[in-house]
């Protein structure tokens, strides 16, 4: 991955992709966050699949000037430190989620909104 995207409006989801083809959302994103975190953590691959759910519109900024940006301790540092952890949290919830209800119980949760 060359480029990170901040979105102003769409929704991507993040898909794991099995061995056997099956795919698991692991995390959406929308006009709140960022698409190619790894980068600064100086990683240029995604581990996962990136699928656009909505059309978007984004930022985009290439991955070095973002890794040199992040690497200043500029305010863009805190706030992608505070979203990594967030994202990170949406991620743990989601498996916990995953594994612990059934899939009803989990389209009921998205449709109500309880993310």
């Amino acid at each position: 991955m060359r480029f990170a995207y901040f979105l102003n409006d769409g929704l991507v989801s993040l898909l794991a992709i099995t061995e056997d083809g099956q795919t698991v959302d692991i995390c959406t994103i929308g006009n709140e966050g960022v698409v190619g975190l790894p980068m600064v953590l100086n990683v240029p691959i995604m581990p996962c699949r990136v699928v656009t759910q909505l059309p978007c519109e984004a930022l985009t900024i290439k991955g070095t000037q973002l890794l040199a940006e992040f690497n200043r301790g500029s305010a863009l540092q805190r706030l992608l430190l505070k979203y990594a952890y967030a994202q990170q949290s949406q991620i743990i919830q989601s498996a916990v989620c995953h594994s612990l209800h059934t899939i009803r119980q989990r389209t009921v949760s998205l449709v109500v909104g309880d993310r």
